[in-house]
């Protein structure tokens, strides 16, 4: 447990970090964008995150799977090797179709290159998980981070100052410097790796990732589409923008989350089969603490939104967003719940299960943002994401092939949690 608080601490810090920064780099950007700016900002990095799922291929899922099965990270060369070529056969397919698509060729194909640099990252940070090596991901994701708010400021206040129309170009520009330094820092960390074409290796990698593509793509779905859903049915950049802030604020939750789970992952895999008590101790725990941060950030981020846009003196429409920041993070307390229950499919190698059960959840989340935007505009998408994740979280457990290994303790701990969660949301947004 001693380890297991540490790391997590690691990261939590580290995320915090980056989620501050983020926060802040939206605030002041905002001092510079309108809505419609921000929400044409936010469809971009929509695109970035899909292009992230082709470019990566999704190998890096694979990660914690083959080192846990004790096997030489070296090898793992061969894997990156794959990771470049697709993205040069990426790059090369996009230059032959683009004058035959209504797209800005010049922000696709910085879009691309740049989710290319990150597939190195994705990939990478997945072996520094599973080493349990908190300090060195920190370090990286940090610094990056730091080029990606140092760099995205000044190259807006740049592009306001000399071509107004086209400021919102300073943060992609932003993005693009920080997935190049992500790339050298992991060249740096994986110098002696063997590279080539590991045949076997890159069909074993290919056999668990390649399923799971429809699982991240449908993931990044219910993620990133209601923005682009948003400007579809409403036409209004404004709204998505007012959105896009939301759910920033939303995924603040996730800090804690992510830094739990990736934690969570590395003692699963460890104890899976061996110390089941041990696990359901450990989920208990985390549940709770993550139901106590669900409550005190929907109780305190609306204040500290209205705080905010006024000392930034930014559009007063920004506090509509209050409404919607609770139901992300309801949505995002349903995914941290589910992703407690998917680490079983991980170790049965169930990947193609997984997909399918992410697909359905994409759908729904389609088919809510339909019926919900036109009536609701962006609480309309805000509730759709957080059903769907509700909704995956009750499918994943139920067709978790190992359910016996979580005590009834543990299973009442979550029930008690996902009702209550919902009712304290409910209450307050009505109020």
């Amino acid at each position: 447990m001693g380890n297991f608080l540490r790391h997590t601490i690691v990261y939590l810090f580290s995320d915090s970090v980056n989620r501050v920064l983020s926060l802040i780099l939206v605030f002041i950007l905002l001092k510079w964008l309108t809505p419609g700016q921000y929400g044409e900002i936010t469809l971009f990095l929509s695109y970035f995150q899909l292009l992230n799922v082709i470019t990566s291929l999704n190998l890096y899922r694979a990660v914690p799977i083959y080192l846990g099965n004790k096997r030489e990270k070296e090898n793992l060369g061969s894997i990156f090797t794959v990771i470049s070529l697709n993205v040069l056969i990426i790059i090369l397919i996009f230059l032959c179709i683009s004058q035959y698509i209504n797209i800005d060729s010049k922000i696709m194909l910085l879009l691309i290159l740049s989710s290319g640099f990150y597939s190195y990252w994705s990939f990478y940070k997945e072996i520094l998980i599973f080493e349990q090596k908190s300090i060195t991901y920190a370090k990286y994701f940090n610094l990056s981070n730091l080029i990606l708010f140092f760099s995205s400021i000044g190259l807006t206040y740049f592009i306001y100052k000399t071509h107004s129309s086209e400021n919102n170009l300073g943060r992609i520009y932003g993005n693009i410097s920080q997935t190049i330094a992500l790339f050298f820092l992991v060249l740096a960390g994986i110098k002696n790796f063997k590279f080539g074409l590991n045949i076997k290796l890159i069909r074993y990698f290919m056999t668990l990732s390649l399923p799971l593509l429809l699982y991240s793509g449908s993931s990044v779905v219910l993620s990133y589409a209601d923005r682009i859903m948003i400007e579809k049915i409403t036409n209004d950049l404004s709204a998505v923008g007012v959105y896009s802030l939301s759910y920033n604020l939303g995924m603040f939750i996730s800090v804690l989350s992510t830094a739990i789970i990736n934690n969570y992952r590395v003692e699963y895999f460890k104890n899976v089969n061996k110390n089941n008590e041990n696990i359901n101790s450990l989920i208990r725990r985390v549940v709770v603490l993550m139901f106590f941060a669900l409550i005190i950030m929907t109780v305190l981020f609306p204040p500290l939104l209205k705080f905010s846009i006024q000392m930034f003196q930014l559009n007063t429409g920004y506090l509509k967003a209050t409404t919607a920041t609770a139901y992300v993070f309801l949505g995002y307390y349903y995914l941290f719940l589910q992703s407690i229950f998917v680490m079983d499919f991980y170790h049965k190698e169930s990947t193609l299960k997984l997909s399918l059960i992410t697909i359905v959840a994409a759908l729904i989340n389609i088919i809510l943002n339909y019926l919900l935007i036109p009536k609701f505009s962006f609480n309309g998408a805000a509730i759709a994401t957080t059903i769907s994740y509700l909704f995956l979280l009750v499918v994943t457990f139920f067709f978790n092939n190992n359910k016996l290994m979580f005590e009834r303790k543990t299973l009442i701990y979550v029930l008690i949690t996902v009702f209550l969660s919902a009712l304290i949301t409910l209450v307050y947004t009505i109020i």
